[in-house]
């Protein structure tokens, strides 16, 4: 981010953290007792220093999926639905059409050698899109080719999103639970102790039933 970017964006994750604590605060105030209130994320946040050494992770978004389908020789073009970020969604019609769309895709490439998509979710008639190449690895010249080796503008088919992605999931989320009962504490003493996903549900049943 340039200075302007960190002058607007730098009490960003403190101002988070202050409304929901806030939210939380009021819950608390209208919670009767005898209530239990739960907290549960799924998956927090952590830096996204994976692609530094490629100029940050600057992506590009499918301006029409159709037109590309077709400049990659996709006879019929599946059905496009926006995922994350840059990543979609594409459906198509039959087995065959999904195998021949995957095949078709996972061969293009751009004009120095690198795979232009990264795939993922294949299930026979649908599989996860998203563009390989960052702002940084390409420019005003570069070309893409598909299966057949016919080449193509890149920057007809793709828009370069504004932003850098700065940060990524973490696996770990928050699980905070008040049932009216004291605090259990964790093995250092704490309340931070690592919970599996799994026994999130049992401890909900619990709360719920102590309440009863």
């Amino acid at each position: 981010p340039n200075s302007a970017e960190l002058e607007t964006y730098r009490d960003a994750i403190r101002f988070g953290y202050q409304a929901h604590d806030r939210l939380i605060g009021k819950a608390m105030a209208l919670a009767k007792p005898g209530t239990a209130i739960a907290l549960c994320t799924a998956l927090s946040q952590q830096p996204m220093l994976d692609y530094e050494i490629r100029g940050g992770k600057h992506m590009f978004l499918v301006k029409n999926f159709a037109e590309l389908q077709r400049a990659l020789g996709i006879g019929v073009p599946a059905r496009a639905e926006a995922l994350m970020a840059e990543e979609s969604w594409l459906h198509f019609a039959t087995g065959e059409e999904g195998a021949e769309g995957y095949r078709k895709i996972s061969a293009a490439k751009t004009d120095d050698g690198r795979p232009l998509f990264r795939l993922r979710g294949f299930d026979g008639k649908s599989f996860i899109i998203g563009c390989a190449v960052f702002a940084s690895e390409v420019n005003a010249n570069t070309a893409m080719f598909n299966a057949a080796g016919v080449s193509a503008p890149f920057q007809r088919f793709f828009l370069q999103m504004e932003t850098i992605t700065t940060a990524k999931h973490h696996p770990e989320g928050l699980f905070w639970l008040k049932s009216g009962r004291q605090p259990q504490r964790g093995p250092r003493g704490d309340d931070v102790d690592p919970l599996p996903l799994t026994d999130v549900r049992g401890k909900l049943e619990q709360a719920l039933a102590f309440q009863a």
